[in-house]
């Protein structure tokens, strides 16, 4: 008997949860049918913050068996990067992915999304969903409307000349050492990996005033765990998606996996060490001292003079520095990374674009050592090299812009068809 009501107390729940995924697919399948557009149907919200953090790993077991192509195809982060067009050559300019979560329409007509971004007030980015980037706090990227324009004003000031004079050095000296580590390999099969470390060092630089040698992912580890600030938020940025979806306050609980607690560690250190350079930052612009100008250092003393403007509408608290400073390390890592691993892969086909870029930095630079050049003097002559980062963002777009058609239903035109999207739809330009 005791087994039986043991089955019963597993089963039910799972029958009823069961049943709520097909009702909620079936409410969001008949929402997408008004649209008249092509629907693709998934079991799954890719945008599911626990289901983000297994997706990867589950889906290879997936791919042999019948009736799931859809769910391995687009069922995934980043499907997109794999599939490139060709959904769109095969289902249309504009297709809605349901699910039991939200319906995501996909989306790749140029007329249409210059009508979606004219139409700011209408087509906003969803704050709902963006709501779990507040680890430590509000931030810009989960804020909207007039507390976006505050957090915008305040956060804009810090990326100036002075901070990128800061970016200039540090690239130029991680850079030098991963061409060292490269030179010293027959053959290079860790790009993304290395170029992550490139990235990670830097923002470490930019962000908190801590440089740390260069390492390549072959290389063994002068440190271990999680103890200084850079292994701290190399945990972190790594399983951003697992600390995304439990928050840091639910790391530590018995029921993960061990393998989990390096990183409650991290997300320890990390706020231990934001704390502290905080009180640092309050100290050093209370004694009128203007040195340091890593990001947080920055952030404090823009946050301080805009709270003394009469018209202000307040510096941000120290929650909202922390969120900030976290949300700045989530969209600069990834982003540099991404770009700099395609770029180089990219650049390494083309003989001839590595020739003419080549020219450039040899006219430039001369007999210059990169490692004393001067930012403002050397960085806009780089026009040649620019061009090339400016094209391998157009080909491999670091981040997805997601809105949303807000509480509302939106008329969109897409070709000569015109299509009424039910409200909250979500819509990725691809």
């Amino acid at each position: 008997m005791a087994g039986f009501s043991l089955f019963l107390g597993f089963i039910i729940p799972v029958a009823g949860w069961i049943l709520y995924v097909l009702y909620s697919l079936a409410v969001n399948y008949n929402k997408a049918k008004t649209t008249g557009l092509p629907i693709v149907i998934l079991p799954i919200d890719s945008g599911n913050p626990l289901w983000m953090a297994v997706d990867t790993r589950i889906l290879p077991y997936f791919k042999n068996l019948p009736f799931t192509k859809n769910f391995t195809r687009f069922n995934y982060r980043g499907w997109e990067i794999h599939d490139r067009y060709k959904a769109h050559q095969e289902i249309g300019d504009a297709f809605i992915l349901v699910t039991p979560g939200k319906n995501w329409l996909q989306l790749c007509n140029a007329e249409t999304l210059i009508d979606i971004n004219a139409r700011g007030k209408e087509f906003t980015r969803p704050t709902e969903m963006l709501a779990m980037l507040n680890v430590y706090g509000p931030n810009l990227g989960t804020t909207e409307g007039t507390q976006w324009q505050r957090h915008r004003k305040i956060t804009a000031t810090c990326f100036n000349e002075n901070n990128n004079e800061i970016v200039w050095s540090e690239v130029i000296r991680q850079a030098t050492g991963m061409r060292k580590y490269w030179s010293s390999k027959s053959s290079i099969n860790t790009i993304g990996d290395d170029v992550r470390t490139l990235s990670l060092h830097v923002m470490s630089s930019a962000g908190f005033g801590k440089s740390y040698p260069y390492q390549g992912a072959e290389e063994e580890s002068d440190t271990q765990g999680s103890a200084n600030i850079r292994d701290a938020l190399k945990l972190i940025l790594d399983n951003c998606i697992a600390l995304v979806a439990l928050g840091p306050k639910n790391l530590d609980k018995w029921w993960l996996p061990k393998s989990w607690k390096p990183l409650h560690e991290a997300t320890v250190t990390f706020q231990n060490y934001m704390t502290n350079a905080y009180e640092e930052g309050k100290k050093a612009a209370a004694d009128g001292n203007t040195h340091g100008n890593n990001l947080m250092n920055s952030l404090v003393r823009a946050s301080q003079a805009e709270s003394k403007e009469a018209s202000s509408q307040g510096g941000l608290t120290e929650q909202e520095i922390y969120g900030n400073i976290l949300v700045f390390n989530f969209a600069g890592h990834d982003t540099t990374a991404n770009t700099l691993a395609f770029g180089i892969a990219s650049i390494a086909t083309r003989p001839d674009v590595q020739d003419w870029i080549a020219e450039e930095i040899n006219e430039v630079l001369g007999d210059q050592d990169p490692e004393t050049s001067n930012y403002a003097e050397i960085f806009p002559r780089l026009k040649r090299c620019l061009a090339v980062t400016y094209e391998t963002v157009r080909l491999f777009t670091p981040v997805a812009i997601v809105k949303t058609s807000g509480p509302e239903p939106r008329e969109l035109k897409v070709n000569d068809s015109t299509h009424i999207l039910p409200p909250h739809t979500m819509i990725i330009p691809s």
